[in-house]
């Protein structure tokens, strides 16, 4: 295999670089991560942090006031603005987590192939 050619791991056929589909067996070739992969990332870690901050928001002063006798307001007396700052944290962490994603597969070739229902 040269720089220029890739070569399919299911039937070894060499193909030029760049191209979309082997042209020995049909498998799809990816150049990096595809978008529904990093879409995906970047909705799910967007959602699970947004999820786990709005819980600690509603759910953390009630637990520290209950365990140590404090008296800290609900959502931390930040009412509607933990709203935001939750989301917007979950939105940052989503886009990290999406170009973490980006650079762990950038300059991999992968090949995916539809296997045959039995």
């Amino acid at each position: 295999m040269t720089d220029n050619t890739v070569q399919c791991p299911f039937c070894d056929t060499q193909s030029k670089f760049g191209v979309r589909v082997c042209t020995g067996c049909q498998a799809t070739i990816v150049y990096g991560a595809t978008q529904t992969e990093l879409t995906n990332t970047l909705k799910q870690t967007a959602m699970g942090v947004s999820g786990v901050s709005m819980l600690a928001f509603f759910i953390g002063p009630g637990l520290l006031n209950n365990q140590f006798g404090w008296s800290i307001e609900p959502m931390f007396g930040m009412g509607l603005w933990s709203l935001l700052i939750g989301g917007a944290l979950g939105l940052w962490l989503g886009f990290r987590s999406r170009n973490s994603l980006e650079k762990s597969v950038d300059g991999q070739v992968r090949f995916f192939r539809q296997m045959a229902n039995v």
